[in-house]
């Protein structure tokens, strides 16, 4: 098996119950920002260079796409706080 990395952040706020999404295509991996803290982690992705879409559950949010975000194997792709702003 490849050896693979992992892509964290932050999001803000923590009311927004944001679903964070790695695209590489055809796959996609999703994890949920921690309702306390905002923090999210995916692990064991293959390299490559993804699309993240933070995606809030709160609907008076917008949606944010960070892109590229590349990942390197065995090393950890961190995208700082990723603060969403209403529509």
């Amino acid at each position: 098996m490849a050896a693979a990395g992992s892509i964290s952040g932050v999001v803000q706020p923590v009311t927004a119950h944001a679903t964070v999404s790695a695209i590489l295509e055809p796959d996609t991996i999703r994890a949920f920002a921690d309702t306390v803290t905002g923090t999210f982690t995916m692990m064991g992705l293959p390299e490559g260079s993804y699309s993240v879409v933070i995606t809030p559950g709160d609907t008076l949010l917008a949606d944010t796409t960070i892109a590229p975000v590349l990942v390197v194997a065995q090393q950890e792709t961190n995208l700082g706080t990723v603060v969403l702003h209403a529509k």
